[in-house]
């Protein structure tokens, strides 16, 4: 009875301004709640990811769009709720310390940088869990519903053996449609203010996954690689002048604006990544060696498989394996992004891993077996055609929810 009068009279003694508040409720979703709190959390993990600096300016403008980004996920989760669905949470560790990965950190150094942010570590968890969960839905509900035709596939096919006899563009892509003269100048300053944050430093994948509205936006606005004869004469003229890595280009068309980067060229003659096989020796190197000159001078000095195995081998620090016939798209990401602009007998720049550095010397390139090319470009054309289904299911989910906004600051996106 003491200790419970005692915990009354020190909360009334306790001065306002160190009172404990509520989250603003700023809107509701089929009655369930969206408070400030969820809306900040979500802007605090985007800056974090995107690497825009969170300036109030940042602030102001992006905050309804990452409130809308918030419904439509509430939607999506009050679907999967109704369904029955869930996700082991074994998997969503997993994808977690995945992503951690990618910044070379362990899931336990990731959860003490969100926190250290003041971000609490659950929220890219949710965010993950959201995003596993609805390609499971879409497996389940959709796929059986897209097909691709050996027609389709042929002609795909068609199309990247055309690209060996001209010059090749690797292009990203933030598509932002508008659909009459009304929402015309939203969607222009929308765009505007994404090409000055890209160019303020921002990542373009980030930024593409969470407002581009392109069948491209959930692999971060990559296109791969086309020629500039399948561009818009619009398009082909701003990108043909653009330096590989180094600026953006904002292109009006009659429906849409579009913002795109340059990540690679690649010259006639030269065959496709995507279309290509390798054989490789796959290095891994630890940091204690990896800036060792008599280990690289003797590394470069080899111009053959044979002679590349003999130098490691005299170095057990190392890991390594050889590698023969192996298809660029059945790759995983990291072995991709390091053969991207590979040549023969020639060593590749090295990749930061969390163990070290991973390099490849590349013996062969060459074009992948028909097979291969055709499971391959069936799978590209398949995940197209779910990807516009996902999007237009999207918008059915958020159109047929009873969504009730109590905070002036926000409005819903079409």
């Amino acid at each position: 009875m003491i200790k419970k009068l005692l915990s009354v009279v020190v909360l009334l003694l306790t001065p306002v301004s160190q009172a404990v508040t509520c989250p603003k409720v700023v809107a509701t979703v089929n009655k369930t709640v969206i408070t400030s709190r969820d809306v900040d959390n979500r802007l605090r993990l985007f800056f974090m990811l995107s690497r825009i600096e969170e300036t109030p300016e940042n602030v102001n403008k992006l905050r309804n769009e990452i409130f809308n980004i918030v419904v439509s996920e509430e939607a999506m989760n009050q679907e999967f709720k109704r369904l029955g669905a869930r996700y082991p949470e074994q998997t969503v560790e997993q994808a977690y310390a995945a992503f951690a990965g990618q910044y070379q950190m362990s899931a336990q150094q990731l959860d003490d940088y969100f926190k250290s942010q003041r971000l609490n570590p659950k929220v890219h968890r949710k965010n993950i869990r959201t995003q596993l969960m609805w390609q499971q839905y879409l497996q389940q509900f959709f796929a059986s519903r897209v097909s691709v035709s050996p027609a389709e596939v042929d002609a795909y096919l068609k199309r990247r053996q055309d690209l060996k006899n001209v010059e090749k563009l690797h292009l990203h892509e933030i598509v932002l449609p508008f659909t009459d003269g009304v929402n015309e100048p939203y969607v222009r300053n929308k765009a505007t203010m994404l090409l000055g944050l890209l160019r303020a430093g921002a990542k373009f994948e980030a930024l593409a996954q969470q407002f581009s509205m392109g069948h491209t936006a959930k692999v971060g606005g990559d296109l791969g690689w086309l020629s500039s004869s399948s561009l818009t004469n619009a398009e082909a003229a701003q990108v043909r002048g653009m330096d590989v890595q180094k600026d953006f280009v904002l292109v009006k068309s009659d429906s849409s604006y579009k913002i795109y980067y340059l990540e690679g060229r690649l010259s006639k003659g030269r065959v496709l990544p995507e279309s290509s096989a390798f054989e490789f020796v796959q290095m891994l190197i630890p940091y204690s060696i990896i800036n060792d000159k008599s280990f690289n001078d003797e590394l470069e000095a080899a111009k053959t498989t044979a002679q590349v195995e003999r130098v490691l081998r005299n170095y057990p620090e190392v890991q390594f394996t050889t590698q023969t016939n192996i298809a660029y798209m059945q790759m995983p990401p990291a072995l991709q992004q390091v053969l991207v602009g590979a040549k023969q007998r020639e060593l590749t720049k090295p990749l930061a891993v969390p163990e070290g550095g991973m390099r490849l010397f590349v013996s062969k390139i060459k074009e992948a077996p028909r097979p291969v090319l055709e499971n391959i470009a069936e799978q590209v054309l398949l995940n197209e055609k779910l990807i516009a289904v996902a999007e237009k299911r999207k918008r059915e989910l958020r159109q047929s929810a009873l969504i009730n906004i109590k905070d002036a600051r926000f409005k819903l996106i079409d």
